[in-house]
């Protein structure tokens, strides 16, 4: 019981540390940024929060759903996250560095473009083995990879 009580709360933090990391840095880049570069960081972090919507999804429900075991199957998943994430940060990385070349867009946006879509790589790698954390109920090492990939 104690253990359900501890990875209930642990889960219950790593939730809201991620949005407490985004906020504070928000709201120090709001006060060494001037408005105009706050606004294009905020523009780039849009992009590639649509972007990430183009991630695959629905793995989670299936491996859970299905109790899905095949070590074949899993790893095919996390593969195929792994690069579908890799080809659409470096699709954002190309444009970014393109624009820098010709000044599409300004430096500070593309720099935040190239920076944010970092992410995405860390999002791919994680999606299936948090997957899995959550399915054998592991809920500290769930909470333990939040907080490294929020400090990320």
């Amino acid at each position: 019981k104690n253990n359900s009580i501890r990875g209930i709360f642990l889960l219950f933090v790593s939730k809201f540390f991620s949005p407490i990391i985004s906020f504070t840095v928000f709201t120090y880049s709001a006060r060494i940024l001037e408005p105009e570069d706050f606004g294009l960081v905020a523009l780039a972090l849009s992009i590639i929060t649509l972007i990430s919507c183009v991630m695959p999804s629905g793995w989670r429900s299936a491996i859970i759903k299905y109790q899905l075991d095949d070590k074949l199957a899993i790893s095919s998943i996390f593969w195929f996250n792994f690069f579908v994430s890799v080809f659409l940060s470096s699709c954002i990385i190309f444009y970014a560095s393109l624009s820098l070349h010709f000044e599409f867009h300004g430096e500070i946006f593309n720099f935040a473009l190239i920076i944010f879509s970092l992410n995405l790589i860390f999002d791919g790698l994680f999606q299936t083995l948090n997957t899995l954390l959550l399915k054998k109920q592991q809920y500290s090492k769930v909470a333990l990879r939040t907080v490294i990939t929020s400090v990320i």
